[in-house]
């Protein structure tokens, strides 16, 4: 009994309890006599048409389920790869500020260097206008000392 129940359900996609159903409802079929030979033959060839009907249902099911299965991989490849090429642009523009940055604290500090020597020469070119001014002034001062020491004389 087993055996069949298990071939009901491996063959026709049968639960165990609906395989169990079908065989008492056969079982009492056949005590009460109301299955002849031609009855044993419908019943044996509705079988193997149910069960390839199964049989099909499933494998159409299988079927779809591949091909739903195919999309969503696609999907997500697709999804995966756009992902990956944002994060490379987003890497390539965040390195090309971090270099624009880089450039330019460089101009700002060689700007900075400039603007420190120009200030350092224009503080010596002063220095020296100043040293000549005085030169000059206290030169004059001497020569007009000299002349006053002359003229008191």
């Amino acid at each position: 009994m087993d055996k069949i129940i298990e071939k009901l359900e491996k063959e026709t996609g049968l639960t165990k309890e609906q395989a169990e159903k079908a065989l008492t409802i056969i079982k009492e079929a056949f005590k009460a006599g109301q299955l002849t030979e031609n009855v044993k033959n419908s019943v044996e060839g509705k079988s193997n048409d149910f069960k390839n009907s199964i049989s099909s249902f499933f494998d159409k099911i299988s079927d779809k389920a591949s091909e739903i299965t195919s999309k969503i991989s696609d999907k997500v490849s697709e999804f995966t790869d756009s992902a990956e090429d944002k994060a490379d642009d987003l890497k390539d523009k965040g390195k090309d500020l971090i270099d624009s940055a880089k450039d330019k604290v460089e101009d700002l500090k060689d700007k900075g260097k400039d603007l420190l020597d120009s200030a350092e020469d224009k503080a010596e070119d002063l220095k020296d206008k100043t040293k000549e001014q005085a030169n000059c002034a206290l030169n004059k001062a001497e020569d007009e000392l000299k002349d006053l020491k002359k003229n008191i004389q």
